[in-house]
């Protein structure tokens, strides 16, 4: 993940969080 990336589309690293947090791993 390139951090422009993340800059300009914050969308990019918000949206796995979530789904992390609705999906945990385990």
């Amino acid at each position: 993940m390139a951090l422009e990336q993340t800059t300009s589309n914050p969308l990019s690293w918000v949206k796995p969080l979530d789904d992390i947090r609705n999906n945990p791993p385990e």
